[in-house]
């Protein structure tokens, strides 16, 4: 068995751990960033689509990641009715692939090793501290010590799992999604489609997001409490048939989406964990791309502080769960406490919701008028309401 020593590990090279990997080589430290694929960013289990603005705060935006540019939005109630937004609603369809290896490029650029078809098979442990990991690459068992690792290793994160962190999800709080990549379609001009209803995607919803004129990814996301019912699968063809029957299926994939609250705990003595492997994605979209980036920067800033000052235990690195709740943590509180109501919003509501505003211009029409229309009969969420769309997480 080979052996190593270095400051940090990083596992997964997904965007938040790139990010954080990218962040800690810039500053000098010795950063292994390992990744269970033979390529980052394939296969791609996302939709792709990110809010044009909240990428911007992070890099500048490389022409070859985008696969389409969108600024209009339309959100279809069960019995077909429609609501069309312009106003402020720049998005784009990433190109996964390209995004995610120019991420894990640039982390290596900065210094990190990056490690492929390198899979974590446990954790070093000393009297409950983290102290390195176990890994298995092509060359054969490798045992790493660092003082700080980096669990990024995606929703069904084991590392965390490892260090003693309880990271069950309820069914309610996991999306359980399928997606097809199909071409042969008309997207003139692209746009973004949102499907609602008890028989498109209970739960959830259903999406068209393009990929230029005559591509997009084609998903529905259910939610985990009627996954055992009928499969996400079997939601998306049905949806197809109906909605896109013509086109050409090139891609499929599946996967899973944590639509909870944030891990009670984020860190350990020795530990960081980001992503979707600490529950960090957006609760009332599913969307994961920015909170991802939030939180790689995040956990970077406080290692970096911990290493300096020697000091890895829970009372330095409960600095990351305090920057995280100051950053997105706040705001996403309330995003879950509006998902648990809208998921449980009846078909009739949305349709009433879709009748009540249709007549309102695209420009004029905003997504805070639809969410005061269709929870107008839960005062008790008005607060939140006012609160989310006054917050500049976009995604």
């Amino acid at each position: 068995m080979q052996r190593r020593r270095v400051d940090v590990v990083v596992i997964g090279a997904g965007p938040a751990g790139s990010m954080a990997a990218a962040e800690l080589a810039k500053r000098g430290l010795k950063v292994l960033l390992v990744d269970k694929r033979s390529q980052v960013g394939v296969p791609v289990r996302c939709a792709e689509g990110v809010g044009k603005v909240g990428l911007m705060r992070y890099f500048a935006i490389r022409p070859q990641w985008i696969s389409a540019e969108t600024d209009t939005v339309r959100l279809y109630a069960p019995n077909g009715d429609y609501l069309q937004l312009n106003q402020g609603m720049q998005g784009l369809i990433l190109n996964r692939r390209v995004f995610d290896a120019d991420l894990a490029k640039w982390a290596a650029e900065a210094g990190a090793q990056l490690c492929l078809q390198t899979y974590a098979c446990g954790l070093l442990m000393d009297r409950g501290w983290v102290r390195g990991a176990q890994l298995q690459g092509p060359k054969g068992r490798l045992s790493v010590r660092a003082k700080l690792i980096i669990a990024a290793d995606g929703v069904e994160s084991r590392v965390a799992r490892w260090a003693g962190v309880d990271t069950t999800l309820a069914l309610k709080d996991v999306e359980s999604c399928a997606q097809y990549l199909m071409g042969g379609l008309e997207l003139d001009p692209p746009r973004c489609e949102f499907y609602f209803g008890r028989q498109v995607a209970p739960g959830g919803y259903a999406w068209i997001f393009p990929k230029g004129l005559s591509r997009a990814n084609v998903g529905v996301g259910i939610s985990g409490n009627y996954a055992g019912r009928r499969t996400a699968k079997e939601y998306l063809d049905d949806f197809v048939a109906r909605v896109v029957p013509g086109g050409e299926k090139m891609g499929f994939v599946t996967g899973g989406v944590p639509v909870s609250r944030v891990l009670k705990k984020v860190y350990g003595p020795g530990l960081l964990i980001v992503g979707d492997a600490a529950r960090q994605s957006n609760p009332l979209s599913g969307g994961g791309i920015i909170p991802a980036l939030e939180a790689g920067r995040l956990a970077a800033r406080v290692a970096v502080q911990a290493l300096a000052e020697d000091d890895l235990s829970e009372r330095s690195l409960c600095r990351y769960q305090k920057a995280w709740n100051q950053s997105l943590g706040q705001s996403y509180a309330r995003h879950y406490r509006l998902k648990e109501a809208v998921t449980r919003l009846p078909d009739k509501t949305l349709n009433a919701t879709a009748r009540t505003l249709r007549a309102t211009e695209p420009h004029r029409l905003t997504l805070f008028q639809i969410f005061m229309t269709a929870l107008r009969n839960r005062p008790s969420l008005i607060l939140d309401i006012r609160h989310l769309f006054r917050s500049r997480e976009p995604d």
